[in-house]
């Protein structure tokens, strides 16, 4: 059931650079401030992307660069919560959000575990030794649906690590 999932996904993400414009010309229009900084430093950072790779970004790929922004974003808000700032923590808490509008529905730890036992079943692997294996298999099917930290962790407890 989570290939059917993909599929729909990935219909609906077919649009999502013309659904960032039109969502960037919205918070224009309303002075969105937050919004409209989110979005124009988002659809410059696949500009970038698209660059570097001298041509057009793929949905996959424009996915990827989203997934990119969100993790920078938990980083600092860590960072952020160390250091005792509150006010900048809220700011990228709020960024966030935005941002996750944008990607696929994550998975539940449930889930990704269930995926990870999958995996672990599949290609035979039964050590700490082989969590390069796993992570990259588990990584493939999760698509952009699960963080990687949480998959890591997943596999680390699964294999015994």
């Amino acid at each position: 059931d989570l290939d059917i999932f993909s599929d729909l996904w990935v219909r609906k993400l077919l649009m999502i650079l013309e659904q960032l414009k039109v969502d960037l010309n919205e918070a224009l229009k309303a002075r969105d401030e937050i919004r409209v900084s989110v979005l124009r430093f988002l659809l410059s950072a696949i500009h970038n992307q698209e660059i570097q790779k001298q041509q057009e970004l793929s949905d996959e790929e424009v996915t990827v660069v989203i997934q990119k922004q969100t993790k920078e974003r938990r980083e600092s808000i860590e960072a952020f919560r160390q250091g005792g700032r509150e006010d900048l923590m809220k700011k990228e808490e709020a960024e966030l959000d935005i941002l996750s509008k944008y990607l696929p529905q994550q998975l539940s730890e449930e889930e990704v575990k269930n995926l990870v036992t999958e995996v672990i079943r599949e290609t035979g692997a039964g050590s700490p030794a082989d969590f390069g294996l796993v992570m990259g298999a588990v990584m493939g099917k999760v698509k952009g649906r699960a963080d990687g930290q949480l998959v890591a962790s997943l596999v680390k407890e699964v294999l015994g690590g």
